[in-house]
């Protein structure tokens, strides 16, 4: 979609491809246009099974609805499945969409077994989970740790220097996508008519290969004209760092928002109206 909106606005949806969809029906009833480019792709990588089942740990900790989607169906595609969550065990999710995430693909898992922040706390993060569950533990407990390929370990350094036992398991990999010029064709002519262009940041990867690519393809005296969501404090503070350190000018306007879709719904809009 590449037409003028509410507010002449034009929303460049980043966030991986089958996560933009709902904010783009959104932004559509609201007569606002927008554009699906994701920043990242999001592959599951193949893992050891056997040596990594849930009957090992007393906690499993979900970094994001990526690594419960991957990590449960390379389970439920084993054969026989060797799925076994002993009662005791607890499923631990840095926020409130990787909880339901958790729910959905395990609706066998007893509520009072996931631990996530609630959907009303705005701190959808590492440091939010580690609050809940610090009361919760006991030093030498079996921690894993569900993650991607590569990312902050912020929880494991706390777990470990807590006392926990902590093993770790990459399930999906990030890899940077490469826009095409045919690709940024509305958005060249949003630049090129004044038509305002905001931009959803859902990750400090994401950041960095946003400007990879507005860069590559001729876009970088635009940038500074460019208005951001961002769904963490971290990655507001990436981008600062991105364009100080590619000597671009500083951002235009940036808000933030949590990472609930309620919450950026809400951003988007709010930037929109403001550009």
């Amino acid at each position: 979609m590449s037409a003028k909106g509410l507010g002449g606005a034009l929303v460049l949806l980043t966030r991986p491809a089958e996560r933009n969809q709902p904010l783009a029906e959104y932004l559509a009833t609201q007569q606002i246009a927008s554009l699906c480019l994701p920043a990242l792709e999001l592959k599951p990588m193949q893992f050891d099974l056997h040596t990594h089942l849930p009957l090992h740990y007393d906690w499993l900790v979900f970094v994001s609805s990526m690594a419960v989607k991957s990590f449960f169906q390379a389970y439920k595609q084993t054969k026989p499945n060797p799925m076994v969550w002993p009662a005791t065990v607890k499923a631990a999710a840095v926020g409130a969409a990787t909880a339901q995430a958790i729910q959905q693909a395990a609706p066998w898992l007893p509520t009072q077994s996931i631990v996530a922040p609630s959907a009303e706390d705005p701190n959808q993060d590492s440091e939010a989970l580690w609050r809940l569950m610090q009361p919760q533990t006991q030093p030498y407990q079996r921690v894993l740790l569900v993650r991607g390929q590569h990312g902050r370990d912020w929880l494991g350094e706390q777990l470990s220097e807590a006392g926990f036992i902590v093993s770790r398991i990459a399930v999906y990999q990030r890899h940077a996508t490469q826009w095409t010029s045919q690709q940024l064709q509305p958005v060249k002519k949003a630049f090129d008519t004044k038509q305002s262009c905001v931009c959803l940041l859902s990750s400090s990867e994401s950041v960095v290969a946003i400007l990879d690519n507005l860069q590559r393809l001729g876009f970088a005296q635009h940038i500074a004209d460019l208005h951001f969501v961002a769904i963490h404090p971290r990655i507001v503070q990436c981008l600062h760092q991105q364009l100080q350190q590619r000597q671009l000018a500083p951002a235009r306007s940036v808000v933030l928002s949590s990472p609930s879709i309620e919450s950026i719904r809400k951003a988007l809009l709010q930037a929109t109206l403001n550009s």
